[in-house]
């Protein structure tokens, strides 16, 4: 009996992440992900019309459970000094393990303009990744400061896309210092809010 239409979307999926995970975007084709999932070509290009929509596609499941995750560390009412940091903590731990498709996905995406990026066509999902991480972390820190000293949104955002941008490049070159760099992002973005005239709550 042939295999419905859905496994072999699925499996070509997991194909996919794989390599994507342990290769580099330009060395992964449509011919490496069909001979991983060992279907032809002709079935990768049925179900994708691109490589850029299989990335995509690849990584949207995974990304949703992370966003999910992420969301409960955010909601969990715990001080948000200590949100803050289970927050880095959990993203060091997701980057950390996806070492090529991270590039893409959170360095690449976050910090390279749409107009400047090699990867305009996976710009809706770069965005998704962006706007979340600066929500998320956005909202634990107006958290931390007093409720008559906020800081308009737009500065806040601009902060945490600085330090996040200094955040990855510490994982990646400190991997095993994950203490330290949350330590570091921390007290950066604390010390960057303090020099606008608000103390945040410890």
């Amino acid at each position: 009996m042939p295999k419905k239409i859905p496994d072999v979307r699925e499996k070509i999926l997991k194909s996919a992440e794989k390599l994507f995970n342990h290769y580099s975007y330009e060395e992964v084709d449509m011919r490496l992900i069909a001979r991983d999932a060992g279907v032809s070509v002709g079935t990768i290009y049925y179900h994708f019309s691109d490589k850029p929509g299989i990335f995509s596609s690849a990584f949207e499941k995974s990304l949703d459970k992370i966003f999910e995750t992420l969301e409960r560390i955010k909601t969990s009412g715990i001080h948000p000094a200590q949100r803050l940091n289970q927050y880095l903590t959990f993203l060091y731990q997701v980057t950390s393990y996806r070492k090529e498709a991270v590039k893409i996905l959170f360095l690449e995406g976050i910090f390279t303009a749409p107009a400047d990026s090699k990867y305009k066509q996976m710009s809706t999902l770069f965005e998704k990744i962006k706007n979340q991480l600066v929500i998320d972390i956005g909202t634990i820190l107006k958290d931390m400061m007093p409720k008559d000293r906020q800081i308009e949104e737009n500065l806040i955002d601009r902060l945490i896309i600085s330090t996040l941008g200094s955040f990855f490049t510490l994982n990646e070159r400190f991997p095993q210092e994950v203490e330290e760099n949350v330590k570091y992002i921390t007290n950066a973005l604390e010390a960057l809010i303090n020099s606008k005239g608000i103390m945040l709550k410890s």
